[in-house]
């Protein structure tokens, strides 16, 4: 339990960390994408939801399709072969 009030302690730090280094990166996106790729899809529940929700809002600004959180155990039925899934999970104590 003592580990785990830790890691919450230390999140708002290692949440500013990720959230500097990703604003000295240079994202483009690469050409296949456009035309290619109908939406970007994050999968995660409970605490690994929050790390798709985080991926989605800074996503979303600059990918030139819809960037979008599920955060249920079922896929909607217009995700395709054009769609793109980043599956999130964290298990541990």
């Amino acid at each position: 339990m003592e580990r785990m009030i830790d890691a919450l302690a230390e999140w708002p730090q290692q949440l500013r960390m990720g959230i500097d280094a990703l604003g000295s990166l240079d994202v483009r996106w690469r050409q296949p994408i456009v035309g290619t790729t109908s939406a970007v899809l994050m999968c995660g529940m409970g605490a690994s939801g929050v790390v798709g929700r985080i991926m989605a809002a800074l996503l979303a600004a600059r990918c030139p399709v819809p960037c979008l959180l599920l955060d249920t155990p079922d896929l909607p039925a217009w995700v395709g072969r054009s769609s793109r899934i980043i599956l999130v999970s964290y298990s541990g104590n």
